[in-house]
């Protein structure tokens, strides 16, 4: 198993990246430094990372006019 984890400037960016990742097994955690973690857990080989970044790819997309 692989996990990405991705930084997240806020609590909203968090949420987000949360929700467009709920099909997989992901976990969100707050830092002592006020950022967000939101870990993705990458256990289907090549074909599910590919889907993990597309649907990432997909909500920056949409949400391109704030900073992520």
């Amino acid at each position: 198993m692989r996990c990405l984890t991705i930084e997240a400037s806020s609590a909203a960016w968090a949420l987000g990246f949360a929700s467009a990742l709920s099909e997989f097994d992901i976990l969100v955690i707050e830092t002592d430094d006020g950022m967000y973690l939101v870990r993705v857990t990458i256990s289907g080989g090549h074909g599910q990372a590919v889907h993990v970044l597309d649907a990432l790819e997909a909500y920056v997309s949409l949400n391109a006019a704030e900073a992520a």
